[in-house]
């Protein structure tokens, strides 16, 4: 029911946060929502930051309340640019797998177990 849900949305947000399964399942979000053709505003968490970057679609806000609000702001005044990327970057996921996801969640397991 998953799609059904964030296609019920405009925007989605993905707030920071610090820890390593959850910016690994923030990543998965981010591909899932863009997969719908909808725009996010996240902040820039560790892996986030690291593997989409550039993608489009996505709108990075800093991790305090005024640059996360500003985003907002951005994609509102221009939610059809911006829904359009997110659209485009749908259609383009050669870099995306399940496969890949899981990996870099069971490496961070692995290391947090080793430690």
């Amino acid at each position: 029911m998953l799609p059904q849900y964030v296609s019920a949305c405009d925007i989605l947000l993905f707030p920071v946060n610090t820890s390593v399964h959850a910016q690994n399942t923030i990543s998965l979000k981010i591909f899932e929502t863009l997969a719908l053709g909808k725009p996010i505003v996240a902040t820039r968490a560790l892996v986030t930051n690291r593997d989409y970057k550039k993608r489009g679609g996505v709108v990075w806000a800093g991790s305090d309340l005024d640059s996360f609000l500003a985003a907002l702001v951005m994609v509102h005044d221009n939610y059809s640019a911006h829904a359009s990327l997110a659209h485009h970057q749908a259609l383009n996921f050669r870099d995306y797998s399940i496969e890949i996801t899981i990996t870099r969640i069971v490496e961070q397991v692995r290391k947090l177990c080793s430690n």
